[in-house]
């Protein structure tokens, strides 16, 4: 029972995380009672939760970003933005639930990538004031990748690792 409680909040974590703030439905969509809403979610998260399978071994750059990719495709639907997710909502999504699942031991290996969001993004040498909901471009989300890995590599940290010592120093500096 109690890692049932825990799983289904790092799902609410992550989906809060990647869709506060984010135009992620179609505006006037006719969900008064939010039935349609809450079928996709159960349906994202099944995809998000089989996905995450895949990561008890060692993930590359080029999986990770295919397992981005397929998340894209296999959730698309009527009540979203342009019928679908944006490669930034769904980076952020896949990244958050595997920086929580990771940072809580249920995953063997550590992410191969961070959630990219606006605090992340302002760390980077190629950030160019585009918001992160609105990143769609493969390319343009590994040159992020690229930068902040070698930002890391030279404090002797992984990506992850240094993501989570930005965040800490951010949530140090409003004293949580």
């Amino acid at each position: 029972m109690k890692n049932e409680f825990i799983e289904n909040e790092l799902w609410y974590l992550s989906i809060s995380g990647a869709f506060q703030r984010n135009n992620v439905y179609e505006e006037n969509i006719d969900d008064k009672n939010g039935n349609k809403k809450d079928a996709f979610k159960k349906q994202l998260r099944a995809c998000i939760v089989d996905i995450t399978q895949r990561y008890h071994v060692f993930v590359s750059d080029v999986e990770h970003v295919g397992h981005i990719s397929a998340l894209i495709a296999s959730n698309k639907d009527e009540i979203l933005n342009r019928g679908k997710l944006t490669f930034g909502t769904a980076q952020k999504l896949l990244n958050l639930y595997l920086k929580y699942m990771w940072c809580t031991d249920r995953l063997a290996h550590i992410p191969p990538h961070c959630p990219i969001d606006s605090i992340i993004l302002k760390n980077s040498k190629q950030y160019k004031y585009k918001s992160w909901t609105q990143l769609d471009c493969e390319d343009e989300y590994m040159r992020y990748i690229t930068d902040l890995r070698e930002q890391a590599s030279g404090k002797n940290l992984h990506l992850a690792e240094w993501e989570l010592g930005v965040f800490n120093r951010r949530a140090e500096k409003k004293i949580i």
